[in-house]
Order: structure tokens, then C-alpha cells, then sequence
């Protein structure tokens, strides 16, 4: 099967970036990123490691529509959920409500002001999302 990505994030092997676009262009009920897919393994492998520890307090940076995102949800921890696209943010606030999901962009700026928000986090998780990043050395030294 071919996935339509519509040209919104890769276009002739050069990164475009309009994930906002996107998510407002999918269809109804329809995945274009199988990010609700869950025998996709990195899903699988992900959460056997983590679900061998305990986390007070997850930040999921590029939480997308919050699939993964609500997997990390326990009873007793506290999740929030980052994305740079708002209607991804707002499917997965109406998907999972008990989780605090935010749209922020993805620089330095906006990460000061996440733990300026909510202090420190115990696990920081940043599923697929580097590679989309421009500085990411610099915001992976600054969420450290």
C-alpha cells in the first residue's frame, strides 16, 4: 500500500515540514502515518523496556495525535504530551483527555518554558522526532 504524504514533510528528498497541514488535511479515520498502529515494532520495543520502570512525570516530545503518548499513562504518573502541530493536539486531547498535551514548536525557547511550567521530568521521550529537528544536539543538551 502507498502512503500519500502529500508532500507535507519530505518533497524530492528535502525536508518540508508542514506537519500542521497534514494533520488538517487526513482524512477522517484514516492514519496517514500509521501512528495508531500498534504491532509496529519500535511500539513494541519501546514499551517492553519501558514498562520495566516506574515514571513520576513523561514528557513526550512529538506526541503526534498522543497514541504512544497514552501508553505511558499510569495510574500514578503524570504525562504531557508536545506536539508543533495543533490539530494533531487537539485529536489527541479528545482521544485522551486525562493527559495534558500542548502544542509548542520545536525550539530551545519553548523547552525552557515547558520545565519553567512543570519542573523536572523522570523520562523524557523524543519517538521519531530528532531527525525532523534543525538543532537537535542543542535541544537534546538542553533537555538533559
Amino acid at each position: 500500500m502507498k502512503i500519500d504524504y502529500h508532500k507535507y514533510v519530505f518533497d524530492n528528498n528535502k525536508f518540508v515540514g508542514k506537519f500542521e497541514d497534514m494533520y488538517q488535511n487526513e482524512k477522517t479515520d484514516y492514519d496517514s502515518w500509521l501512528q495508531s498502529d500498534l504491532r509496529d515494532y519500535g511500539y513494541q520495543l519501546s514499551l517492553a523496556i519501558l514498562n520495566q520502570y516506574n515514571f513520576n512525570k513523561i514528557l513526550d516530545i512529538g506526541c503526534g495525535k498522543g497514541l504512544f503518548t497514552s501508553l505511558l499513562k499510569k495510574k500514578n504518573n503524570e504525562v504531557v504530551g508536545i506536539d508543533v502541530s495543533l490539530t494533531a493536539v487537539k485529536k489527541a486531547m479528545r482521544s485522551y483527555p486525562d493527559i495534558d498535551f500542548q502544542c509548542f514548536n520545536v525550539n530551545r525557547k519553548y523547552y525552557i518554558r515547558i520545565f519553567e511550567e512543570y519542573g523536572k521530568f523522570d523520562l523524557i521521550v523524543c519517538k521519531e522526532v530528532l531527525s525532523y529537528m534543525k538543532d537537535w544536539k542543542k535541544i537534546v543538551e538542553s533537555l538533559s
